[in-house]
């Protein structure tokens, strides 16, 4: 390298507790940090025409600082960093999904001195009959974003502010799970709410595709919703780097969601949700998507898609 560039340092942590050392050329310490993916709901078909598809879980936030090396030595020469497991599958009929966690890194032994950390997106609920479960809020840079019940959509982690505790969020709060068939909502650095599952109380006459999961500009994308007895489609996982609804993984026609896409940098997107008989949903692409919901089964389980991992990346130079 020239001796007129300075040289970078560059590291990647995946699950599990590690130590970073700073190193003693740096001057500036750069530092990501990416929460996990909640995972999705899994669909359950009853008697008659009473069935439902699961939710998506939400995506994981996405938080970065910049700091003095010099100062970062001042409290202790190592960080600190903890990664998280996304939401585990949910296996069987009408299970919820499991919450994402949160990631941080921090300066070693500095009780309470958190350099950095970011919240993971919130588990979708499972199917219960005609009306169906939502998708969970995606992680907010200050708190997780909260699990469903019943057919009501998540709420994204905080912070609140300018009225972005309701709708798609400029700001830091994570998106709003999608209520009982409804899209979840998009965010700027909280992940992208999961999408609401759908019935067939709502799917039957239009043969309606499955909602969208919420897409986040830095955070991971929230997860599709599963679809009813049908093969108009699950939902689109949401994606990074949008505030566009969708564009995540795939809710195939008469099949498994397709995964999110996973990438080394940035956030990954969310699944798409699971189709017709019995399609899983996708899992979310690492670091911090969200899983999509699982679809009606009268022969088995719509299983809801994995959330994905976090991550931790620092750079020093």
């Amino acid at each position: 390298m020239s001796g007129l560039v300075k040289r970078k340092f560059f590291q990647r942590f995946a699950t599990g507790s590690h130590t970073y050392t700073i190193p003693t050329s740096a001057t500036i310490v750069w530092i990501e940090v990416i929460g996990s993916g909640g995972s999705g709901g899994a669909g359950v078909a009853q008697a008659g025409n009473d069935s439902a598809g699961g939710g998506g879980g939400g995506g994981g936030s996405y938080s970065y600082g910049v700091f003095s090396a010099a100062a970062l030595r001042a409290v202790a020469a190592t960080i600190s960093v903890v990664v998280s497991n996304g939401g585990t599958a949910a296996t069987s009929a009408g299970a919820n999904g499991d919450d994402g966690a949160d990631c941080w890194a921090a300066p070693t032994g500095g009780t309470g001195m958190y350099v950095y950390a970011a919240a993971g997106g919130g588990g979708a609920g499972g199917a219960v009959g005609t009306s169906k479960s939502a998708g969970g809020g995606g992680g907010g840079t200050g708190d997780r974003g909260a699990s469903t019940t019943g057919s009501t959509g998540g709420n994204g982690g905080p912070p609140t502010h300018e009225g972005s505790s309701q709708g798609s969020s400029i700001g830091g709060r994570g998106g709003k799970g999608g209520n009982y068939d409804a899209a979840g909502d998009c965010a700027e650095y909280g992940g992208g709410g999961g999408a609401g599952g759908k019935s067939y109380n709502t799917g039957l006459s239009t043969g309606q595709a499955g909602r969208p999961g919420g897409s986040s500009i830095y955070g991971a994308g929230g997860g599709g919703g599963g679809q009813w007895h049908s093969s108009a489609g699950g939902g689109a996982g949401g994606a990074w780097g949008s505030f566009t609804q969708g564009g995540g993984g795939a809710g195939n026609t008469a099949s498994d969601g397709s995964d999110g896409t996973s990438r080394e940098f940035g956030c990954g997107d969310g699944g798409g949700g699971g189709a017709h008989d019995g399609g899983d949903g996708g899992a979310g692409g690492i670091p911090g998507g969200g899983g999509g919901g699982g679809a009606v089964s009268y022969n088995g389980v719509g299983v809801g898609g994995a959330g994905a991992r976090g991550e931790v990346r620092i750079w020093a130079w």
